[in-house]
């Protein structure tokens, strides 16, 4: 009768202590009780006041250290220098020189009246000097008209450098924006996945104490065991992956690893944006029309189009103008070396016609060529107008598919809540296995996940969608707009 008694006292604290368990908050489902809830508040404070790196901050990073905008913006430069060429081609060339030499001379032989070469019987030698002074002006009056075409294609080509500048930041900006929205994703599995072993180990506790006073049997235990050691295998491979999305991150940034540690706090994104106030064939023309690529088309078909006039051109005879003025002195043995006022004056005036009849047929190749470029150039226009027009569209219907989704995964996931705290009443009563109860919980985690994957998903491809349009007024949860 006593080891009876003893029996129902320790069955009645075990199911007292369960009851603890359960009502004093979820670790099973990962839902903090009001402890937990304010220790992660006070951890969330204190990351905050150390260096957390937001949006905003990764995106400008990006902007200046990626080496594919370095490149462009090279390339911007390079045209800019070659426009200065294109204005000097309409200004005359002025050449000024000078020379100073000395002449050491032997001679030997010389040649007879008859024509013969005699040889000297004393031969001669001898020592000149020279002072040469010329100032020289060339100016070309008509070339056909291709400095015209090359100064209209030089600024077609410096539009499209500055095109291409653009394209590159709006590259960085969304790459940036996917990686470090990857990134965060990932953290939020590391926390889910660090919840769910907590979880799983105070379950494994619990069983054994349920084990302890003969309230369960020894396959609760094993169960238990077996998903905790599942549980510390996914946090292995959630931590694994988050490492390698901040790598990911940084590779975007274009900055070295002591930039961006694998520790360092990622700042969460704000609400998500909607597209409910967005007229789809609004985006599509204006993403067509913004767009810094297929601008950079259009201003490259313009430079084309004037190579194919400047090639033309070719076929037109050149007129071009000279005048120089030159002093100059030749002085003997003792004559200083460096005169700066020579004697000798002179001066030419010269107008040069000239016309190329045949080269080869090099000017043919050179228009062949200018028209393939031209025409190459404006169907890969054409294919990117299509291209961005049909991608904004997908962008859009997917949004909308995911922000569908998005709503009934919510609406799942409080269903399995709350399917979750019946079926904790139902095992605290005796009704229910703890199998049961896990299976439960382990569809509760699974769309904690599911929600946690398709909200990032929402967001990468609204990053996506504005890499295409650019920046879409309502989309600035998102941040880091360029």
């Amino acid at each position: 009768m006593r080891s009876a008694a003893v029996a129902t006292r320790l069955r009645s604290a075990g199911v007292s202590l369960l009851a603890v368990f359960l009502t004093a908050g979820s670790p099973v489902t990962g839902i903090p009780h009001a402890g937990h809830a304010a220790h992660v508040q006070q951890t969330t404070a204190a990351d905050a006041s150390r260096d957390t790196l937001t949006l905003e901050q990764a995106v400008r990073i990006g902007l200046d250290e990626d080496p594919d905008i370095r490149v462009e913006r090279a390339d911007r430069e390079a045209a800019s220098g070659e426009r200065l060429a294109d204005y000097g081609a309409f200004l005359p060339r002025l050449t000024a020189g000078a020379r100073f030499g000395r002449n050491d001379f032997t001679t030997v032989t010389f040649r007879a009246p008859e024509g013969s070469s005699r040889r000297l019987q004393d031969p001669e030698s001898g020592i000149s000097k020279s002072s040469t002074q010329n100032l020289s002006l060339d100016w070309t009056l008509l070339e056909g008209g291709r400095r015209f075409a090359d100064w209209k294609a030089g600024g077609a080509r410096m539009d499209a450098a500055g095109h291409r500048v653009s394209w590159a930041e709006r590259q960085t900006t969304a790459d940036v924006r996917v990686a470090y929205l990857a990134a965060l994703q990932q953290r939020a599995l590391v926390d889910v996945a660090e919840r769910q072993l907590e979880a799983r180990r105070r379950d494994l506790r619990l069983a054994r104490e349920r084990y302890a006073i003969a309230d369960a049997d020894r396959s609760e235990i094993l169960g238990a065991r077996s998903d905790t050691l599942d549980a510390r295998m996914r946090l292995l491979e959630a931590r694994r992956r988050a490492r390698s999305r901040v790598r990911d991150l940084r590779t975007a940034m274009g900055v070295e690893e002591s930039r961006v540690s694998a520790r360092r706090p990622l700042a969460p994104v704000g609400e998500l944006p909607e597209l409910d106030s967005v007229d789809v064939e609004t985006l599509v023309r204006r993403a067509v029309r913004g767009h810094p690529e297929i601008a950079a088309l259009e201003a490259e078909a313009r430079a084309a189009s004037a190579d194919l006039w400047a090639a033309r051109a070719t076929y037109l005879p050149t007129v071009s103008l000279g005048y120089s003025l030159g002093r100059s002195e030749r002085l003997g043995r003792e004559g200083s070396f460096f005169v700066l006022d020579p004697s000798n004056e002179s001066q030419s005036l010269s107008l040069q016609v000239s016309w190329n009849l045949f080269d080869g047929f090099q000017r043919e190749q050179q228009r062949t060529r200018a028209s393939t470029t031209l025409r190459r150039t404006r169907a890969q226009r054409t294919k990117r107008r299509m291209e961005v027009a049909a991608t904004v569209r997908n962008r859009v219907e997917e949004l909308s598919r995911r922000g569908e989704r998005l709503t009934l995964i919510r609406r799942k996931l409080e269903v399995a809540r709350e399917r979750v705290e019946v079926m904790r009443e139902r095992f605290r009563l005796g009704d229910v296995s703890y199998l049961e109860l896990q299976r439960v919980i382990e569809q509760l985690d699974a769309a904690e996940r599911e929600r946690i994957d398709e909200r990032y998903a929402y967001l990468t491809a609204w990053a996506e969608l504005e890499r295409v349009t650019g920046p879409i007024p309502g989309g600035d949860a998102l941040g880091g707009a360029p």
